[in-house]
């Protein structure tokens, strides 16, 4: 054991520093005996508590010159010590003259206290003190040895007896009814019943709400049949402001202009746009107009594809290359309308179209044709505002909410809504088109749904006062 010099507390062999103080520890000196673990002092070669060698098996060896000097004599500090004789315990006896305070409670003298454990004592030679300790032992008996089962061989056990030795069997065990138990029962008694069968009658009302039905589609049928067949050319639309503006700004156009048109719409919204980009290739064409189209959505380019095929055919003197050119779908959204803004010359040099067109200030117009807010957004907000150039748009009626703030704040200088706008467009532009052979069947549809909900708020009101009285 290792002693702080600090606070004196007793660490083990090793320890670097106190446990209790933590200051440190005087490192330990002196060699350890092999045999009993004895920390002998330095400069001893036998182990001062059991006389072994402390010398290493290598070291007995060594030649006469080069061993170790045997010790003449004992070292100073070991001269005083004197082997003590071994315990006795009679002699840890010698200094009892009072017997103790529990034997002299008992009765006992303390001479007879005396009795080495080996020695059997005669009952007739037995100390009251004996006899008064054997009462106590009779009054708490010893538990038997218990003989069998797990706990063979054991004395004092508690006298359980096993499960599986109570004779009972476990169908016989009354348990506590659980909490709704009740409700259950009746449960599972309406759900084992059987189903009884039910009567369906076919009410006079339902066959008559079918009735009404089948006569309401019979009605539009006929109602969009005989618009087509009539024509809508006769159609008498009011001409809106924007509609005029976007006229207006086509025709103010010199032959030769260079208009940049962007198909950003999808087959979903083609059925309101496409009437749209017919009656606006018409018209440019018409100037004499040399139209530059693109898309910044992937099902633009075949769309465009088709509107122009269809609007060359009445124009022979427009050649591909030189009067219009497609140059396809132009990835990137926002990055790719400034894409265009920047690098627009670049892409038409190839083409005679090109000549003359260094970048977007050489664009005299851009039409952009959205099917949703957002394409719409990308060229006023990257294109319209850095540049200044004049725009105009053609979009679906669930985008005209949206577009409205631009033609009102000059932005967009024309706008046409919905299939609405686009008959309104080949009315002004005296070309009539598909737009406005559309008008009168989706105006007489209107017109019958509008009066089928008038009959019927007018019988549901009926109805009710009926009941009434």
């Amino acid at each position: 054991m290792l002693y702080c010099p600090h606070c004196g507390t007793s660490n083990r062999e090793g320890s670097k520093f106190c446990n209790n103080c933590g200051q440190p520890l005087p490192p330990s000196l002196g060699q350890k005996c092999s045999q009993c673990g004895h920390l002998n002092p330095p400069g001893v070669f036998s182990c001062v508590r059991c006389r072994a060698s402390l010398l290493a098996p290598s070291d007995e060896g060594l030649p006469p010159e080069e061993a170790p000097p045997e010790p003449s004599e004992e070292p100073e500090w070991l001269q005083g010590l004197e082997e003590e004789a071994p315990w006795e315990p009679e002699e840890a006896l010698e200094g009892i003259e009072e017997e103790p305070e529990w034997l002299r409670e008992l009765g006992a003298p303390a001479d007879e206290a005396r009795v080495v454990a080996e020695e059997e004592v005669p009952p007739e030679e037995s100390a009251p003190w004996l006899e008064a300790l054997e009462g106590l032992v009779k009054e708490a008996p010893l538990e038997p040895l218990e003989k069998e089962g797990l706990l063979a061989g054991i004395r004092g056990t508690l006298r359980v007896e096993p499960i599986f030795a109570i004779p009972h069997r476990i169908g016989e065990v009354a348990f506590p009814p659980l909490a709704g138990a009740d409700q259950a029962a009746r449960f599972k008694g309406v759900v084992s019943q059987p189903l009884a069968p039910v009567a369906v009658e076919e009410r006079p009302r339902a066959r008559r709400d079918q009735i009404l039905s089948w006569l309401f589609y019979l009605i539009l049928a006929a109602a969009v049949v005989g618009g087509i067949l009539l024509g809508g050319g006769s159609v008498n639309l009011p001409l809106t402001q924007a509609t005029a503006d976007f006229y207006k700004t086509i025709e103010s156009l010199e032959e030769g202009s260079v208009v940049l048109l962007s198909h950003d719409y999808d087959p979903g919204t083609a059925a309101e746009i496409t009437p749209q980009v017919s009656a606006i290739l018409d018209h440019l064409m018409r100037r004499g107009a040399k139209i530059v189209n693109l898309s910044l959505t992937p099902e633009g380019q075949a769309l465009a594809d088709r509107a122009l095929e269809s609007a060359v055919s009445d124009y022979e003197g427009y050649i591909q290359g030189r009067d219009y050119i497609n140059l396809g779908y132009v990835a990137g959204n926002e990055v790719g309308a400034r894409f265009i803004a920047e690098g627009l010359g670049p892409r038409l040099s190839p083409y005679p179209l090109g000549e003359g067109v260094g970048g977007l200030e050489d664009v005299n117009l851009i039409v952009v044709l959205a099917g949703s807010q957002e394409h719409l957004r990308r060229w006023v907000e990257q294109v319209q505002a850095p540049y200044k150039v004049t725009m105009v748009a053609g979009v679906s009626a669930q985008v005209d909410l949206a577009a409205r703030p631009y033609y009102r704040s000059g932005q967009l200088k024309g706008l046409l809504s919905g299939l609405v706008g686009a008959a309104e467009y080949e009315r002004v532009n005296q070309h009539p088109g598909v737009a406005l052979s559309r008008m009168l069947p989706q105006a007489a549809a209107h017109l019958v749904i509008a009066l089928f909900i008038l009959l019927g708020n007018f019988a549901y009101l009926v109805e009710r006062l009926g009941g009434r009285g």
